[in-house]
């Protein structure tokens, strides 16, 4: 429902119930394991660990072959977020490239993750929000696409514009569709941190279009 999309994505899902989670992270932890992407799930009620994994299996019957080659962890967040009974950002910012730099290291393309955010209290909100707001910077550059999750019913008015401000593309239940919310505002700021990011490397960047038209070039390249 998403279509391709480029390493360094932030993405956020509402839902309302379980099966909302099932019909959307099934799908895209598939496709990452046919990828050759090293996957993270970090699970949170309503869809617990061991359900997960099952529901895994569903639509990956062949699941326990990469389980064995430690091409997926799926985690609850106590296990992940909540280390020592405390949420550190940083941390949790670190672990994710960490992880990143694991996975390039034993051949896979790259990580692709998703986390449940049920678990988080009012009290952490403010903290959490600065954290997936520090995401989108900390991604950019790494092969990391990522998913999170938001339960609809435990967020406010201003929560959602928090979620949706943090996060390029939003994937809402519309009836029985899915559909995905652009944020034009993120987007721009995220084209420009690339662009700027390119701009500024010491290595050649080109941007040529299918007929071999240079569309783009960075300094270094015009340099070469």
């Amino acid at each position: 429902m998403v279509g391709d999309i480029p390493w360094g994505t932030h993405l956020c899902q509402f839902y309302e119930t379980t099966k909302d989670l099932i019909e959307t992270l099934i799908p895209y932890f598939a496709e990452g394991l046919r990828n050759n992407e090293f996957c993270m799930w970090i699970t949170s009620p309503p869809l617990d660990a061991d359900r997960a994994r099952r529901e895994l299996a569903k639509a990956v019957p062949e699941l326990n072959k990469y389980l064995e080659k430690n091409q997926i962890e799926i985690l609850s967040y106590e296990d992940w977020y909540l280390l020592d009974n405390k949420f550190d950002s940083d941390r949790t910012l670190q672990g994710w490239i960490d992880k990143e730099k694991s996975a390039l290291s034993r051949g896979f393309a790259g990580l692709r993750l998703s986390g449940n955010t049920f678990w988080i209290e009012k009290k952490l909100w403010i903290d959490f929000v600065e954290y997936e707001a520090a995401i989108n910077s900390k991604i950019l550059s790494h092969k990391i696409i990522a998913l999170c999750t938001y339960c609809l019913s435990r967020c406010s008015g201003n929560d959602v514009i928090d979620v949706i401000r943090n996060h390029v593309g939003t994937l809402v239940k519309k009836e029985k569709e899915w559909i995905m919310v652009e944020d034009a505002v993120q987007r721009k700021t995220t084209e420009t941190i690339y662009r700027n990011t390119i701009q500024t490397s010491i290595d050649g960047f080109w941007i040529i279009d299918k007929e071999g038209r240079f569309l783009d070039v960075n300094k270094s390249y015009s340099e070469l």
